[in-house]
């Protein structure tokens, strides 16, 4: 088949150097993060408050959680080359980029599959939601179980996806303190060689994060597009793919078929005005706590958020920098400044129910120091490309009790932002290293303080590994499982049973044949 003539997408950084990308050499990582000392760009403003907290509420002064991040949307970017304009010049690379590649016969191929495979299955889901929604009536609790089924299912149908067309495998480590979660059904291979990683089957593999899990806050750094989907794999291997619920615009609440599904999912969809949105997004949550109880039929909920807002990438770090140098804030170099608001009022609201604040630290392998995440691993050159996607994504847990959180707002602002240096800090060493640190410390309130090893080596996946015999054999009821103690594991994601794509098809076939016969005749 002739090669068609389209391009993948790309960003602005790589339009601005299309000219250039030939060279494949990487350019210093000063050139994409700027140093701290560089002048600030004359061509973006900030604004001290973001449009998304700084609203009044009751016609009242905002909230000092309103001024946490610059306003995006006010930048003054030159009508040309808006990413390059915020940049420190010249540019003449993007980190040794390839330059964009041609549809071919392949990636056609690829793009017809993965748009038939996912589309034909989001329409099922949908259709059964629908088929099923005159039970809400009757029972409100059955309806929800029968909606989180779906979710599950279509978080399967993206598992699929991302098993065929871009395999990857998750890097699991922890910090000092979290207790072994990573558990193999049956014999893990442990390598003779102590030096060696644990490689895992994700047919084989669950994270037992214990009851407490079952009302859970999820935070974490964005780094592409794709984080969402890998923290969907986390509550995968986790048993609650069913229960993840994403904040997300308003308008794609009506996309077909998709915005459909994700309003029977929960979704929390935002007008990004607090104004607008507190009292929805207030009773969203109040909703999921209320579904969280035996009365209700114990829902769980993964309340699952990026505090960044957005991405990083050449667009946001200037921008997220000013920031920083205005309000004397800590410049980051791997994250963004984060925002607050949304997160405050969920840690508030959920207070005695929820125990855990799990904050994952995500990281690409691939990457060097200075290279920016989504400017590499876009959505198109890992599903249709097949050939840039990263072959590892690093999951490093930690996890804060909701007692431990300050309840003032200021305070919880100075929380969050402290989390966000410490989390800085892990992904300059992820950079360097190639791999998280399994004993990072674990201090209250989010503040590093004193460092204390853990008893032991540190281990790491290219450093001495712990003793292959720290493994423990636990009789579940259905089997036997091991507890993989070992501080770090990697799981190869794979679903668990094909049964798992096919028995919304069985229940749709089931429940159309029992209308055929016995309604409709």
């Amino acid at each position: 088949m002739a090669a068609v003539a389209r391009h993948f997408p790309v960003s602005h950084s790589d339009r601005n150097v299309a000219a250039t990308v030939d060279k494949q050499e990487p350019i210093p990582s000063d050139a994409v993060f700027p140093k701290r000392n560089s002048a600030p760009s004359p061509h973006s403003t900030l604004t001290a408050t973001d449009d998304d907290d700084a609203e009044t509420v009751d016609g009242q002064s905002p909230s000092p959680l309103a001024s946490l991040t610059p306003d995006t949307s006010t930048a003054k970017l030159p009508p040309t080359s808006p990413a390059t304009a915020l940049l420190p010049q010249p540019i003449e690379t993007t980190q040794g980029l390839p330059p964009p590649e041609e549809m071919g016969w392949y990636e056609v191929s690829r793009g017809i599959f993965l748009g038939f495979f996912l589309v034909i299955n989001s329409v099922l889901v949908n259709f059964t939601q629908f088929l099923f929604w005159p039970v809400h009536l009757a029972s409100p609790s059955a309806f929800r179980s029968w909606t989180q089924h779906t979710e599950r299912y279509f978080s399967v149908v993206l598992l699929y996806l991302t098993q065929w067309l871009a395999p990857t495998q998750l890097v699991i480590t922890r910090e000092a303190g979290f207790p072994a979660f990573v558990k193999h059904r049956g014999e893990p291979p442990i390598p003779s060689d102590p030096a060696s990683p644990v490689v895992l089957d994700g047919c084989n593999v669950e994270f037992d994060l214990g009851p407490e899990a079952a009302a859970a806050i999820v935070i974490a750094n964005h780094q592409v597009y794709m984080d969402w989907i890998y923290l969907w794999f986390v509550a995968y291997y986790a048993g609650y793919h069913g229960a993840i619920k994403i904040i997300l615009k308003a308008s794609l609440r009506k996309v077909p078929i998709f915005g459909w599904a994700m309003q029977f999912y929960r979704f929390i969809f935002l007008q990004r005005q607090w104004a607008q949105d507190r009292r929805s997004f207030l009773d969203q949550i109040a909703s999921m706590r209320a579904d969280n109880t035996p009365q209700s039929g114990s829902h769980p909920y993964w309340i699952t958020l990026f505090p960044e807002g957005t991405t990083i990438s050449s667009y946001s770090i200037p921008i997220t920098r000013k920031f920083a140098e205005a309000e004397k804030l800590p410049i980051p170099d791997h994250v963004l400044i984060p925002r607050a608001t949304g997160l405050y009022h969920i840690v508030h609201a959920l207070r005695g129910q929820a125990t855990y604040v799990y904050d994952l630290t995500l990281g690409c392998e691939g990457l060097s120091l200075g290279q920016i995440p989504q400017d590499t691993f876009t959505i198109p050159r890992m599903y249709l490309g097949g050939r840039q996607y990263p072959r590892r994504v690093h999951v490093h847990f930690r996890r804060v009790a909701l007692a431990d959180i300050p309840e003032d707002a200021d305070a919880f602002t100075e929380w969050l932002r402290t989390r966000w240096t410490e989390k800085d800090e892990l992904m300059r060493y992820f950079y360097t290293h190639g791999h998280f640190p399994n004993h990072f410390p674990s201090t209250a309130h989010g503040a590093r303080g004193e460092e204390k090893e853990e008893e032991g080596k540190e281990v790491g996946l290219f450093r001495s590994m712990a003793p292959a015999t720290e493994s423990e054999q636990i009789n579940t009821g259905g089997g036997a499982t091991t507890a993989i103690n070992r501080p770090d594991a990697v799981v190869q994601v794979r679903v668990r049973s094909v049964w798992e794509l096919g028995q919304l098809w069985f229940t749709a076939i089931l429940v159309l044949t029992f209308l055929r016969w016995f309604v409709l005749v």
